[in-house]
């Protein structure tokens, strides 16, 4: 029989409530909640009812006796997942809290995301709003009330992946990856009147400029292809990642200006990304797991191992340490440094040894400036690098011939005293010490 009417007619419903708990003077808890959203009127008869198909979906189940045809039906029931609808009668949108203090506010929880005119992130609180923006968040955020500057900065919580409920009645479940995280960190900076001064200000016929910048920034390494179904096992969860390796900036900007009656309005976005694969079967990476062979029959059937996510996320987060030690000059080496160094000025003029030769001892060295270990050398013997005064001697014993410079080194100090100023005097041996003239 064909159809008469050229039009199609329907109406549907919504109740919201935005319900607030004053825990405290600067504590609130705030909340949305829908009741009967969008239920289109008489779509939940009495006599309508289904469940979950075999196939998939849902299929509808057979008329009771008592309404046996649609003609029947006497009452509407209430939705319910599942049964004769596909949403419930009450559901509970958004719930944050708010703390207020001395510095600024914090929000925590799951709230509103809006900028701007909405164009990418739009609250859609309005009462015949369907579409709306809301994230899990973490943010604080001042305001420096002369300049009528807000900045926030918000830690978001898009998609935690995988999830597991806790084996234990009434235990909260968890995530159990990390590298299927999506994470996103927010910046904002808004300069924006508040309603009253709006108002006041358009009275007096002065022009507002409102405007700022919301700036995200979001990552993620492996994607759950199972679409986040809770309790999967194990075997199920491991092959059910595929890498993304993805990084995307989303640059917003705003501009509001408002001047009596007239109201001018701009919001300019960008989204810029970098990602890997796109593709949507499980272990796409050409290195994201192992190949095995498994025997089945006359013929091995070739299978993938794929290493849990959190092996993967270390493999690629963590870098090889290094296993050379860079070279670090110890304060013994330094100091035999200086000792060569001093060897190599105060003996410049040194010739080989006779039974007569001069003998060049060291009667006092100056500290060069910023030598920080000059007051520790004097007590130890340990002559610093700097230009020596000289004064000679008149060998004539054997004992007291003194070897080329070359081959000198201090063995013990010796004190002598010059303008009552006891200071340390070394004397030599002849173990080698090259002095190189770099070192000074």
């Amino acid at each position: 029989m064909p159809c008469d009417g050229e039009t199609t007619a329907g109406a549907n419903m919504r109740f919201r409530l935005n319900p607030e708990v004053h825990v405290s003077d600067n504590l609130r808890v705030v909340s949305q909640i829908d009741i009967l959203d969008n239920v289109v009127l008489g779509s939940t008869p009495e006599g309508s009812a289904f469940g979950p198909s075999a196939s998939g979906g849902y299929e509808s189940l057979a008329r009771s006796g008592y309404t046996p045809i649609g003609l029947l039906d006497n009452t509407a029931v209430p939705p319910s997942a599942g049964q004769n609808s596909v949403e419930d009668s009450i559901r509970v949108k958004r719930v944050w809290g708010e703390y207020s203090t001395p510095v600024g506010q914090l929000r925590f929880g799951r709230m509103p995301n809006h900028w701007g005119l909405g164009m990418v992130m739009n609250a859609g609180d309005g009462h015949d709003d369907d579409a709306q923006s809301t994230i899990d968040r973490l943010m604080f955020a001042s305001t420096l009330k002369p300049l009528d500057l807000t900045i926030a900065g918000a830690w978001d919580f898009p998609n935690e992946g995988l999830t597991k409920s806790s084996a234990t009645t009434g235990n909260p479940a968890y995530d159990r990856a990390q590298g299927d995280d999506v994470d996103q960190y927010t910046l904002i900076l808004l300069r924006q009147k508040s309603q009253e001064l709006e108002k006041l200000f358009l009275t007096r016929g002065n022009v507002i400029v409102n405007g700022g910048l919301n700036l995200s920034y979001r990552r993620q390494m492996l994607d759950s292809v199972s679409a986040n179904t809770p309790d999967l096992t194990g075997a199920d969860a491991s092959n059910s990642f595929a890498r993304r390796d993805a990084n995307m900036w989303v640059p917003d900007l705003w501009l509001q200006v408002l001047y009596k009656k007239f109201r001018f309005e701009s919001e300019l976005a960008m989204v810029y990304e970098t990602i890997s694969s796109t593709e949507m079967t499980a272990d796409n990476g050409g290195d994201f797991g192992a190949t095995s062979t498994t025997a089945a029959g006359p013929a091995a059937t070739p299978t993938r191992t794929i290493p849990t996510p959190r092996v993967i996320w270390r493999r690629a987060r963590t870098k090889p340490k290094s296993t050379t030690t860079p070279f670090r000059p110890s304060a013994f080496t330094r100091a035999t440094a200086s000792i060569c160094s001093c060897i190599a000025t105060c003996c410049s003029e040194c010739k080989a040894p006779t039974t007569s030769s001069p003998v060049w001892t060291t009667t006092s060295c100056a500290r060069p400036p910023g030598n920080g270990s000059a007051d520790r050398s004097a007590s130890s013997g340990v002559v610093p690098a700097n230009t020596c005064s000289r004064q000679a001697t008149t060998a004539t014993s054997a004992s007291k011939l003194m070897p080329p410079c070359s081959s000198r080194v201090k063995t013990a100090p010796t004190t002598t005293t010059q303008t009552s100023t006891a200071v340390s005097t070394p004397s030599w041996s002849t173990a080698c010490c090259s002095p190189s003239p770099s070192l000074g």
